[in-house]
Formats: C-alpha cells, structure tokens, sequence
C-alpha cells in the first residue's frame, strides 16, 4: 500500500511546486511529514517473550525509520520516493554518528538501565527486538532494527533506484576523479549493526546482518536493466575505494591475514566485476595502458577504467580479494575464461596461415587476471574446501573443452559476437546450472568454471581449432568436436595431424606457451600483492 500511494508523487521542479497528490497517490508534503517522523523515536511495548516483559519490563522506544525501513524491501517503490525518503535517512545517521562518537542512532534506541546484570562495567548493552516480519521471523530472517537494510532491498529491485541513491552525491577535487562519497561508506565506512534476541537476560540469536542487502544494491546499480555511465561510476568507485583500504606501513597485515571486504559483500560483487570483466582485460593490456572508452556500442561493460598510468594494482587487488569466496573464485573464473576466449576467437578470425598465430596478448591478460583470482583463493581457508570438492578436482584434472559448452550454438569458423560468451556464462551463473548446492560444478559447463594451466592452454588450443580452414583439418573431423573426447578413429587422425601439418604444428606450440605463463602469472600476483604496502 505504501508503495501503491507514493508510486505516482512528482518531483518538485522549478516551474511545479510540490505535488499536491491526488486520488491515487500521496502528496509531497506528505512524504515530507513522512520523513519528519522518521527521525522521531515511538515507543512499542516490549514482547511477550522479552524477559523484562512481566511486570519489570520497560517499553521499547524506536526511531520512526526503523519502523518504515522493512516496508522500502517492500512492493515497487518509485525511485524518486526511495531515494527522497532513504536520503534523509542516511543523512539523519551519519549526522547522529558525527554527535555520538560514531554510533548510529539504530545503536542506541533501547535502553535498558544503565547498571546491572544486563550492562557491561556500567554501559547499556542494547536489547533487541523484531520490527521485520515481511521475510518470516526465523532464526535466518533479518530482524529490522537497522533499516539501511530495507532500503538497500528497496533499491535492490529497482536499478533506476540505486543508481541514482549511490551517484547523488559527488566530490570533485583538483586533479583527481570524482568521487561517489555514498558507496565508500556503506561498503567500507558504516558499522553495520548486528541485532540479537534476548531470552533469559542473554543474547540468543544472532540475526542476518543488513549488509547481506547492500551487495543486491550494488548488482542492480551496475548491471541491471538500464546501466548507463553512472553505473560505470559506481564500479570504478567501488575498486578505487576497496584499493584504498589496502593496509600500509611496516606493521601492515599482509593481504592473506587481512579481510578488506566484508565476506558477505564478496559473492555479490563478483557478479558484478565478473559483468565488467571486459573493463578488467582492456585495463590490464599493456600494449594500450590508456585506453579510451567507446560508448557508442550500447554497453558499459568495457567502460570502467580500474587502472591510471598503468597502474594495475587496484584491479588485482579486487580479483584477488573476491576470490577469497568460493563462490565468488567460480564466478569470476567463469567470466574470465569466457572473455578469453571470446578475444582469442576474435583475434583468430582472418587468419589463413599458421605462422600469423601469436595469441600472446589476450592469452597473457587472461592468465594474469587467473593468477590473481588463484592467489586469492590459495591465500584463504575457502581453498581448503574447494580442494575438497571432488567433482570440481575432476573436471580441473580432465580440462573438459571449452567450446564443448560454449560453443554449441554458434556457427563453425566464425567469431561470436562480442559479448556473446560472457552472457552466457552470466546466464549460467544466474540460474546456478553450473553447480549444485555444494558448489560442485556439472559436466557440460565445468570447464568453464575450472581454472589451472590446463584449462590456460584449453583455451587456446580450441580458439585455434574451431578457425582453422575446414581443408587443413585432420580428415573427416569439422572442427566442432570435443578434443577432450574423441573417438578412436578421430583421435588417430588427430594425433597424426598434430605432427605433420603446420596448422596442428602450431596449435601445440601456442597453447603450451599459455600453460607455462601459468605459474608466473599467480607468482607475480602474490609479489605484488602480500606484502604490498610494507
């Protein structure tokens, strides 16, 4: 209903005042009084099961945002109402955390006495209670004490929505990019607070913190339906601004010790780098360290720009430290591998004679963003279980052929269009074909979702394979096959072809170049990053 009244509310323009609504919708000064009492505290009466509740229990007192915040996760709110109303409330916060010693003003609504056995050396230990019950009321279900989290949720559906909440404010300084002040500190800055049941004089149950929200907000600003250049924006922000955490000094823990982001932000923002993966590929070419932006293609996916003056820091940094999800390696793996190879087909295409093949650029970018995303997984404990994962080990072993998977659909000897593959994997990522509920990944897909040399040099070999002319190929193969799975017959005449045409002769040289740029690549990413900043 909320959503239903202020749906059709008008911004305020210079030759329109404010909206006096109507039938079908609230008015301005509505909203306004709306906001006002966000920022008031209501007193609720305390719970049945609240153990202050028989006869010595006080009133729970709450701001009015709290109340209002599980109702912005709710319905389809306009994007000028959320972010009318879900300014003012971030205002309202960060002013009171500046007056408080930073504490939010979600910290302090509750206030037991000041002394006894609910405090802590005299200081008032908060007591929560549930104000969301729109996702249920389990253990697992958040409890609506911050309402950060039911705007971000808000946002979450709406991409107009949050790419206008994280790009509203700006900072410009001198010589410098501009800066999206809003996404350094819900990502990096805010305290996001934790809430807690209470049984017995003692917490309980812990509840699902409000940023478990905010990585939705951040996937609908960039690539939901409508990215545009504030998109590009918010991603560029949120690398420079996570580069920026990046302890230093002689003391500084080194990368493997130290979370930069908050794990529960990590699987949510590999979605989203994993979308700007072709960003992350331009940025890492060393043949053009300042690359210019196309925008006339109607995709911003190869618009942001993570690195200044070559500087490649910044985007390792964000592979490296993604990757220390297990579901977040498996994502970004699985977007770099079809960016790969999408550039290796490109890169084929046109070629007619076996001594034109070099692949060296796209292969090299490919294997670097590999060595990051490895050597962020092999620096956490989240490596322990993907090591564990047996079917995952399998397909890894068996360096299943890429193009089986990719490629089915598109027609022999031509490259795909650009963007082709790294949807399809986005496809695949988002119905979650590519593994089961323990992350272990399917046949078809796998070797996509695998990374080690072999799959380096996979790469390679099958980008060859599917553009060489249909009268050098061994005979009756037709360059679709599964390299990986020949028949008897056809692997004799594979094998044979390897050694005595110039096509095969090639094929084998490139691709085990790429598997030995492997181990270097992941070397490189650990000399840069572990110890960076000491």
């Amino acid at each position: 209903m909320l959503a239903a009244g202020t749906r059709g509310v008008q911004p305020e323009v210079r030759d329109r005042g404010p909206d006096p609504g109507g039938d079908d919708r609230v008015s301005a000064d509505w909203i306004a009084q709306l906001m006002k009492a966000g920022r008031e505290e209501f007193t609720i009466p305390p719970p049945s099961e609240d153990p202050r509740a028989n006869g010595a229990g006080t009133s729970y007192d709450v701001y009015g945002y709290q109340l209002l915040g599980p109702l912005l996760g709710e319905g389809e709110h306009s994007s000028h109402f959320l972010n009318h109303v879900g300014t003012d409330m971030l205002w309202f916060e960060q002013e009171y955390a500046e007056d408080n010693n930073g504490r939010l003003p979600w910290d302090d609504v509750i206030r037991p006495e000041p002394r006894g056995p609910q405090s802590h050396a005299g200081v008032p230990t908060p007591r929560w209670t549930r104000l969301d019950y729109t996702e249920g009321w389990d253990d697992d279900d958040p409890s609506g004490m911050d309402p950060m989290g039911g705007l971000m949720e808000g946002i979450g559906s709406n991409p107009e929505a949050a790419r206008e909440f994280f790009t509203n404010e700006t900072v410009y300084a001198p010589g410098e990019e501009p800066q999206l002040p809003r996404v350094d500190y819900l990502l990096h800055d805010r305290d996001w607070p934790t809430s807690f049941t209470w049984q017995g004089g003692q917490d309980t149950t812990t509840y699902p913190n409000a940023m478990n929200h905010l990585g939705d907000a951040f996937e609908a600003a960039t690539t939901g339906e409508g990215a545009d250049e504030r998109s590009v924006d918010i991603v560029e922000e949120i690398v420079s601004s996570t580069y920026g955490q990046m302890p230093s000094g002689e003391d500084a823990p080194r990368f493997s010790e130290e979370d930069i982001l908050d794990p529960r932000v990590r699987e949510s923002l590999s979605n989203v780098v994993g979308h700007y993966m072709p960003s992350v590929h331009t940025g890492l070419d060393a043949t053009n360290p300042n690359p210019g932006v196309d925008t006339s293609d109607g995709s911003v996916f190869n618009d942001a720009r993570f690195n200044t003056n070559g500087d490649e820091r910044a985007t390792l940094l964000m592979l490296a430290e993604l990757s220390k999800d297990d579901a977040g390696r498996e994502i970004l793996t699985g977007y770099n591998n079809a960016q790969t190879f999408e550039e290796l087909l490109h890169e084929m295409d046109g070629i007619d004679d076996p001594s034109q093949i070099t692949l060296d650029t796209e292969s090299l970018i490919g294997t670097q963003v590999h060595g990051a995303i490895d050597f962020g997984a092999n620096s956490h404990a989240a490596e322990e279980a993907l090591a564990a994962d047996e079917n995952y080990n399998q397909n890894v072993d068996e360096a299943v052929s890429v193009s089986a998977g990719l490629l089915k659909d598109t027609k022999f000897g031509s490259a795909p269009g650009v963007g082709t593959l790294v949807d399809l994997v986005s496809a695949e990522i988002a119905e979650a074909n590519h593994q089961d509920s323990r992350g272990e990944l399917n046949s078809e897909l796998g070797a996509i979702f695998a990374d080690n040399k072999d799959v380096r040099a996979t790469l390679v070999r099958d980008a060859i394979w599917r553009s060489i002319p249909p009268d050098q190929l061994p005979e009756g193969m037709d360059g679709t096959e599964d390299l990986n799975n020949l028949s008897g017959a056809d692997q004799a005449a594979y094998d044979s072809w390897l050694e005595d045409n110039d096509w095969g002769d090639r094929m084998s040289d490139v691709s085990n170049r790429a598997k030995t740029d492997y181990g270097p690549a992941v070397r490189d990413a650990e000399a840069t990053l572990e110890a960076y900043g000491r």
